[in-house]
């Protein structure tokens, strides 16, 4: 080894070891430029096409996209006349790219239904479209859609509506209790109702024996279990906000395929599931790691045990709900690699960073520092998180209340300042 390589080698060990020794500060970087607001943007994801454009998801029942740092004039999606945004926390709620999206072009989205004739239930519905033919930045919404879920809601609140692939594609979705109060709140402990639960369906094939759109998979837990239906994977969920797949550690992949679940608690503690199958994580009698309701189970089965959650905080005067992140997977946050970043709707709280410690398996918790140059954002009310191709962060939050009628949202990305960057 010549004399430069050496030295290159030290330096490079040593700036990887300083990384993960300090405590970098991040700063919130308007995005895509200074401080513009969306309306209502309360999901973001990315297409893992390597186009690196970034979907906004607008509760009206509109998907934007930015590309290049430039928001496009046309939406990618509007559906705006099937999605019913009238009532609380209605509306779109998120969008899921197929793993063969670059080939075969399906989207599927999940939002509020509008309902002819009109009555006083809530419709949740799951459907897939496809892109354009000659046109990868529109969906059509006319020629090709297909219907796979839909079931009526509680109330119009905690739809949950996460949705996300596996790497084996099979579809999962995160659905809510959908009712504001706990009182008489059995559907997530119901194992007939798809209330409350994460659900998994496979949307590469069609189940002629029942009449679905989709097929459930074989090592599904409750599959032919009389009572129950088979699309359940996991149950006993109340407002699951937001959920992430682990992609793993750049270099060992260790952790891929985990999945992380905020779960919004009522009055007790929020909490922080890793959702495993056939799970029971607890609402509507535990909420967090606290009983509170002994008499609340009804309809599930017999020798129940519950899951507790591998991090919950206490709801209060700054614990408000919270608002799931993402394992930190990219490359230009070193000092976050391995690190589950989350927030709180409460956001004067700052944003957090949880990491699992090797030796005993518990989850540590810590508050991510700020840097003193950073501009402070336009945020009061901390709404969603995001990602990009690169798994690096974004947030997005909103100067108002959510229930305030219609609020403006913006966007921005988590940056660090320091000098080197992770290469992975």
């Amino acid at each position: 080894m010549n004399m430069f390589a050496f030295i290159l080698v030290i330096w490079l060990v040593g700036c990887k070891q300083t990384a993960s020794a300090q405590n970098m500060c991040i700063c919130l970087e308007p995005f895509p430029s200074k401080d513009k607001p969306f309306n209502q943007t309360v999901h973001m994801a990315s297409a893992n096409d390597g186009s690196k454009r970034i979907f906004l998801v607008d509760l009206a029942g509109f998907v934007w996209i930015v590309q290049k740092g430039q928001i496009l004039s046309k939406p990618f999606a509007n559906i705006t006349s099937d999605v019913d945004q009238s009532k609380k926390e209605t509306g779109l709620q998120t969008i899921a790219f197929h793993p063969g999206f670059k080939t075969n072009k399906k989207i599927y989205l999940f939002y509020t239904a509008k309902q002819t004739p009109l009555g006083n239930t809530t419709r949740l519905v799951v459907e897939e479209f496809r892109v354009k033919d000659g046109d990868n930045n529109t969906v059509d919404t006319t020629a090709f859609r297909r219907l796979l879920l839909q079931f009526d809601a509680q109330d119009v609140f905690h739809f949950g509506g996460k949705m996300w692939f596996d790497e084996n594609g099979l579809l999962y979705i995160a659905v809510g209790d959908t009712k504001f109060i706990a009182d008489g709140n059995y559907q997530p402990q119901n194992m007939s109702s798809m209330i409350g639960k994460i659900l998994r369906i496979d949307v590469n094939r069609n189940d002629t024996v029942r009449g679905k759109p989709y097929s459930i998979p074989a090592d599904n837990p409750f599959v032919n279990e009389p009572g129950v239906i088979p699309e359940v994977y996991a149950w006993g969920m109340r407002n699951p906000w937001q959920c992430t797949v682990d992609k793993g550690d750049p270099k060992t992949k260790i952790g891929k395929g985990r999945v992380f679940c905020a779960d919004i608690g009522n009055k007790t503690e929020e909490e922080i599931n890793l959702i495993e199958k056939g799970k029971n994580y607890g609402w509507n009698v535990m909420e967090g790691k606290t009983n509170v309701c002994p008499s609340c189970v009804k309809g599930g089965p017999a020798n129940i045990s519950f899951t507790d959650p591998i991090f919950s905080y206490a709801h209060g005067p700054h614990g408000l709900s919270v608002i799931g992140g993402f394992m930190y997977r990219g490359c230009h946050n070193p000092a976050l690699q391995g690190h589950y970043i989350y927030g709180d709707y409460g956001y004067d709280k700052g944003l957090f960073a949880l990491r699992e410690d090797e030796t005993t398996g518990k989850w540590i918790d810590r508050n991510l520092t700020f840097c003193a140059i950073c501009v402070k954002p336009r945020i009061k009310f901390l709404i969603s998180f995001g990602e990009d191709e690169k798994g690096e962060p974004y947030v997005i939050g909103s100067e108002t209340d959510n229930f305030s009628g219609v609020w403006k949202s913006y966007v921005y990305k988590v940056v660090h300042r320091a000098s080197f960057k992770r290469i992975c």
